[in-house]
């Protein structure tokens, strides 16, 4: 192998590293999907696997894209009105099963879940009472930010400022996501 590899190194869905120094030898291990869950009156399970314990009143970025060239998504969610769901599109009320912006997002019931997916690999699942699911591809590792960290196999980064400032108190990180004007962005 003539290329001059580096020690670690990304490929597509796989993160390899060189063994002992010798370039010709080296492992590879798949990327899977990054799951955050966030469950009861809240507890977070980052996509990189902390966990945290967060009761905001207002709406907060759960997840998002950021700093990258990947298809743009935000997850927004709130700690209140449980057991309701609406969905409303565009001002109109709409009724499971429905596909937006030409079939790139799909909205359904699978059991006793709102699904969200998104034809990029995004999928979001909400039971309507206490469990919500965010779930995105391996290429988004390192390029999401909000309350579901970033992706980065790095636990100990996951409290950050929108801004990309390591906080070193969870709450400063988390309020600093929280949002004045409610939108949905897809």
């Amino acid at each position: 192998w003539e290329h001059d590899l580096p020690v670690t190194w990304l490929w597509t869905h796989q993160i390899c590293k060189v063994i002992d120094g010798e370039r010709d030898r080296f492992t590879c291990q798949t990327i899977q999907k990054g799951t955050c869950t966030i469950s009861g009156d809240p507890h977070y399970k980052t996509f990189d696997g902390n966990w945290y314990d967060f009761q905001g009143t207002c709406t907060y970025v759960l997840s998002q894209q950021c700093g990258s060239d990947l298809p743009y998504y935000r997850v927004e969610g709130s700690n209140e009105h449980r057991d309701c769901v609406v969905l409303q599109v565009n001002g109109v009320f709409a009724v499971t099963p429905f596909f937006l912006n030409n079939g790139i997002v799909h909205v359904h019931v699978s059991g006793f879940s709102v699904v969200v997916s998104t034809d990029f690999g995004l999928e979001v699942s909400y039971d309507t009472h206490h469990y919500v699911k965010i779930q995105v591809p391996p290429s988004y590792q390192g390029a999401t930010c909000g309350l579901c960290g970033n992706f980065n196999n790095d636990p100990d980064d996951d409290f950050q400022t929108p801004e990309g400032e390591k906080s070193s108190v969870q709450t400063t990180a988390t309020l600093s996501h929280r949002e004045q004007d409610v939108q949905l962005h897809v």
